[in-house]
């Protein structure tokens, strides 16, 4: 790979702003490969603007039919045409190219963030189903101890069999809500597993913070992809125009050229052996596409008036998300508020319950009703509060 390669790597490489430290070798590897891609399909289009220099020879033979000598002819050449003027076009091309490479580093590091979101995701939800498990196993229990109290009452005569029968029947659905949360934490193991060599337990999860309004908004990669798109389509429009003015070419060549006419005889032979030519000079062109100039112009300039448009509307649903970023953040704020009173009540109740369970006016089972609700109240504390990690990360990773 050229210096010139390495050179836009080191440059390329401040643009990745994530650390993808949780991904597997394989993940890595592959990140580094594609910019690399990038960056060598950047340099090819900038470099496209300098034309090759083409080498040629050839070497004829040619028999008359008056003669049974035959005459070689040999020549060999290098030839050089590059534009060196074209209205600004020289310069559009290469900002094209330069802008085209930024959009493609843009898409890749969205590409990136996505994936590594991805995996986040994975361990947050692994975390969270498995918080909901204990609180499911917490319910089956106090289902359990309702179910026995329903059967005493039933023997009793105190209720018909509808209120044991819905107590089994809701007991069922929390086993059938085990088993998919069962089923959905191994499925989640097995997607992180393509991502990372780390198992769920040994990842420690970065601190994401809040995002403010702007930072939401003006560092999104779905803004800045929309405003490099303007550019890009700029500038291929400008390119595009340039394409129809005139333009001026450099044109050079050189070469050496031998003549063998066959006879032996030198008196009647004239030696034309390394003949040395050369030309230099200037020329200009001017396309007159008169079928297709209008046409191609007008798709450039759509594109690039779509663009604005793409770029006006992204803005405004970015505004629209930052209002539902923030109520989804305040929801789950509110709900982790109504969990802490909900355990200052049952902490009320659980002392109040003990000292009637001690006297013998209440079951152990209604006391360990309780302290089941309590702790699932808590639980739920924690599944909120992963919830808003959930989306910060989504956050997060949606901007620079």
């Amino acid at each position: 790979m050229s210096k010139s390669v390495f050179s836009l790597l080191a440059i390329a490489s401040t643009l990745i702003a994530k650390d993808y430290e949780l991904f597997n070798a394989n993940q890595k590897e592959l990140i580094e490969l594609n910019k690399t891609k990038v960056i060598s399909e950047g340099a090819k289009s900038k470099l496209s603007l300098i034309k090759p220099i083409t080498l040629s020879g050839s070497i004829n033979y040619n028999n008359s039919a008056n003669s049974d000598n035959i005459t070689t002819i040999t020549k060999y050449g290098v030839t050089f045409s590059q534009d060196i003027f074209r209205f600004g076009g020289l310069y559009f091309a290469y900002q094209y190219a330069s802008k085209s490479q930024d959009l493609s580093l843009l898409n890749l590091n969205i590409s990136n963030n996505t994936k590594y979101l991805s995996l986040i995701q994975n361990v947050i939800n692994i975390r969270i189903n498995r918080l909901k498990l204990t609180q499911t196993e917490l319910k089956i229990e106090n289902k359990n101890y309702e179910i026995s109290r329903y059967k005493q009452r039933y023997r009793a005569g105190e209720i018909d069999i509808s209120f044991l029968n819905n107590s089994i029947l809701a007991k069922n659905s929390l086993l059938s809500s085990k088993l998919q949360l069962q089923n959905q934490i191994q499925s989640l193991k097995i997607a992180l597993s393509k991502l990372s060599d780390k198992n769920e337990e040994q990842i420690t999860l970065p601190i994401f913070k809040k995002l403010d309004k702007s930072s939401y908004i003006n560092s999104s990669y779905t803004l800045l992809k929309a405003t490099k798109s303007i550019e890009v389509s700029d500038y291929k429009h400008l390119a595009t125009m340039s394409n129809y003015f005139p333009k001026i070419a450099l044109n050079a060549s050189y070469g050496i050229q031998t003549f063998d006419n066959g006879i032996d005889d030198t008196a009647f032979s004239v030696d034309y052996d390394n003949q040395n030519y050369y030309s230099y000079g200037v020329s200009i062109s001017m396309p007159l596409d008169f079928a297709n100039t209008f046409n191609t112009l007008e798709n450039t300039k759509v594109k690039y008036l779509s663009a604005k448009i793409e770029q006006i509307q992204t803005k405004a649903n970015l505004e629209a998300d930052y209002k539902n970023y923030e109520l989804n953040m305040d929801v789950y704020k509110d709900k982790i508020e109504l969990s802490r009173q909900n355990i200052k009540m049952y902490e009320d109740i659980i002392i109040m319950t003990k000292a009637e369970v001690d006297g013998g006016f209440k079951l152990l089972s209604d006391l360990k009703t309780l302290q089941n609700s309590k702790k699932s109240e808590e639980i739920a504390i924690e599944i909120d509060k992963l919830y808003i990690k959930l989306e910060l990360a989504k956050a997060y990773y949606a901007v620079r």
